[in-house]
């Protein structure tokens, strides 16, 4: 039931702060411009959140389904800037299925956050950021995953900066009751004041936790080691590498 719990962790914290703005009041207006019935789309999905720097804009996304089975999906993925009074669509971005990481299969996509707090990719620009969650589907083999992709509207257009950079993992292999192993990784992104073809670059630091159970004297013991690293992320190319 711990493991359980631990790896449950990203997609649930994504997945409560998404409901808050998960009715998505401008979507009818915004599905009528993009011609896209409600029904094309994964309705639990869709997410709206106002820009705290522009609060008569919204971030509005729309995952229109691209293939979709049974047990799986991919979703085209519409990111969109909205007027709040008009729901008129500023900007777009968009981007196939087949291209974005948006599926959803054994590795189930749970959540799709909003993230509006001021990423300030170089002087006197502020980009937002989208975080998808996923969690696998074996107990056994406990996996979840947080990526995040940093956008930046440019007009009638809105720029991926960064594309489903991974910030957190949780991956494990246990017998269900006490012994496994078990690791996770969080990546903090910071932006220095050092700049690469315009554009600040990114400070990650990597802090990964190992992880073994198993069981001393009937009680579950775990041992615990740590390792935190760094990497810069420089613009290049049109994208953060």
């Amino acid at each position: 039931m711990k493991r359980c719990i631990a790896c449950l962790i990203i997609a649930l914290s994504l997945s409560i702060s998404n409901r808050s703005y998960g009715q998505a009041a401008l979507a009818a207006k915004v599905l009528a411009q993009l011609h896209i019935e409600r029904s094309q789309c994964n309705e639990e999905l869709i997410a709206e959140k106002p820009l705290p720097y522009r609060k008569d804009w919204s971030v509005v996304v729309i995952p229109k389904y691209n293939e979709k089975e049974e047990e799986s999906f991919s979703l085209d993925s519409y990111i969109l800037l909205v007027d709040n009074q008009t729901g008129k669509i500023i900007s777009k971005y968009f981007e196939e299925g087949t291209a974005n990481g948006w599926t959803s299969d054994a590795v189930r996509l749970e959540s799709i956050f909003i993230d509006t707090d001021p990423y300030k990719v170089k002087a006197g620009v502020n980009a937002f950021a989208i975080k998808l969650a996923f969690r696998g589907s074996s107990s056994p083999n406990p996996y979840s995953s947080e990526r995040i992709s940093i956008f930046e509207p440019q007009g009638a257009q809105i720029k991926c900066l960064l594309k489903n950079f991974e910030t957190e993992t949780y991956t494990g292999e246990w017998d269900m009751h006490c012994a496994g192993v078990f690791n996770e990784a969080v990546r903090t992104l910071s932006f220095s004041k050092t700049v690469s073809q315009g554009y600040y670059n990114i400070i990650v630091s990597n802090k990964v936790k190992h992880i073994i159970s198993q069981k001393v004297n009937d009680d579950c013991k775990e041992k615990i080691t740590s390792k935190t690293t760094a990497k810069i992320l420089r613009f290049k190319n049109g994208t953060y590498q």
